[in-house]
This record gives structure tokens, sequence and C-alpha cells, in this order.
């Protein structure tokens, strides 16, 4: 079953047009124009707009679902497993980042984060290892066993908590 992820912001989404669609662009045109050798183009230029824009592309990959007892999370270049029985079901909690800031990711270990969106591999402020699909301020946080907390923006996160309590009681 697939929960539908909270859309990005629309200073996001520019932020993302911008960044990988628009300078990758201007990339190109001011080397075609400022450079006389079109090889030079082709070999820097080029690959260096596709490989942004190809990054750019990325950000929208975001799918949470949940198949055969396993929450499945792919954020941009990221794909996150989690076995429902790792959830600590006592501890689940829906949140608001903006009411809750001390809740937000503070160091990025491996992943994306432009405003409004981060993606990946994160600490918390305690230090605590996190993966985030962070698109919008109200959150469904995820505590595991092993100490390592999941956070994901959803449309509907009541749905999944739900979905993940009916689960374990059967």
């Amino acid at each position: 079953m697939q929960y539908e992820v909270s859309a990005l912001g629309k200073a996001t989404q520019l932020i993302i047009l911008v960044l990988f669609v628009l300078l990758p662009i201007g990339i190109v045109a001011l080397t075609m124009v400022t450079v006389n050798d079109q090889m030079l183009t082709w070999k820097i230029a080029w690959p260096v707009a596709v490989i942004m824009f190809l990054i750019g592309l990325s950000c929208l990959r975001r799918e949470v679902c949940l198949e055969d007892m396993q929450l499945q999370i792919k954020a941009a270049l990221y794909t996150h497993r989690v076995a429902v029985a790792e959830i600590d079901l006592e501890q689940v909690r829906i949140i608001d980042l903006a009411e809750q800031p001390q809740e937000k990711p503070k160091w990025r270990s491996n992943g994306y984060s432009l405003p409004g969106f981060h993606a990946g591999y994160y600490r918390g402020r305690n230090k605590q290892k996190m993966f985030c699909l962070i698109t919008a301020p109200k959150v469904l946080k995820l505590p595991l066993q092993n100490g390592t907390v999941v956070m994901l923006s959803l449309e509907q996160p009541q749905i999944l908590l739900e979905r993940l309590q009916h689960l374990t009681r059967s």
C-alpha cells in the first residue's frame, strides 16, 4: 500500500527550478557565448548541466509504501527499508516541526537539504541517527528499537499510523 508524500512548497519548487534547471541552462549558454572552443562546451558545460539537472530531477523521487511487513521509503537518491517489527509503536507521534524545532534534523550525514526539503541520512540534536523524507512541517516520527528515527512528511500520516498499529496487533 502506498502513502502520499506531502507536496513540496512553492518556494522549494522555485529553488529546485532555479538551481537544477535554469542554472544549468545558463552555464551552457554562458559557456557557448564566452568560450570560442565548442569542444570545451561539449566536454565540460553540457555534462555539468546534465548532472545538475539529474540531481534536481531526483528530488521528485518521493514515495512511501508498506508491503510484506516492511516500510519502504524512497527519498531522492536514497531508499530506506524498515521492518514493521523494528518500529517502536508506543513512541510514534505526529509532530509539527514548526512548533517543535528541536525535533528537526540538525546534521546531514548523507542527504539532500534545501529549504523545505530534507531527504536522506541525518543526525538529530541529541546525535541520534535519522532517516528523513521531509517536505512539510507536519511529520510522522517513527522511532525504531535501535534508537534510529524515521521522519516522514505524509499527506495523511494518521492512515499509515493506524495501519502499522493494525499490523502489530494481528
